[in-house]
């Protein structure tokens, strides 16, 4: 899949999180899934086209649930490192076979049955669109964790 296109602006990171996790709640069976966060108390600025960021963080977001069934929790974290930030988003589901993991995020693949198999490679070409980048953290024995980077913007 190529980047996808971006209309660029500056938007708070945090708010990008908040809107994906109430678009997330209003689904179906979202009550059963307990959400945290761990995000700064200072705005954290990208550059990004607002409305697919917040697509992306969501396509993960319903991944997360979606491979935990629905029960379970999924944390969200959000840390600065020099010039990028970095969201994670982590979930207590099943975790991710080794044969698995080098297609997640290809089109139409799923090991769902009902999954279409895009939400993660559209999660991909959108955060590659705006600069960053998505892997699965493989150093946890149990759930997955997403890592999302993308370049900072300045707080001026």
């Amino acid at each position: 899949s190529r980047p996808i296109q971006t209309e660029r602006e500056k938007a708070d990171l945090r708010e990008v999180v908040q809107a994906a996790l109430e678009r997330i709640g209003r689904l179906e069976g979202a009550d059963a899934v307990e959400t945290g966060t761990n995000l700064p108390s200072e705005p954290v600025f990208v550059a990004a086209d607002r409305e697919k960021l917040t697509r992306a963080v969501e396509n993960v977001l319903r991944n997360a649930c979606e491979a935990m069934g629905w029960r379970g929790r999924v944390e969200i974290g959000l840390t600065v490192e020099a010039d990028r930030v970095r969201l994670s988003i982590s979930d207590t589901g099943p975790g991710v076979s080794a044969e698995v993991v080098g297609k997640l995020f290809d089109p139409f693949f799923t090991t769902k049955p009902d999954g279409t198999g895009l939400g993660l490679s559209i999660a991909y070409g959108i955060l590659e669109g705006h600069g960053g980048s998505i892997a699965l953290d493989a150093s946890r024995s149990a759930g997955a964790t997403f890592l999302i980077d993308l370049p900072q913007m300045s707080k001026k």
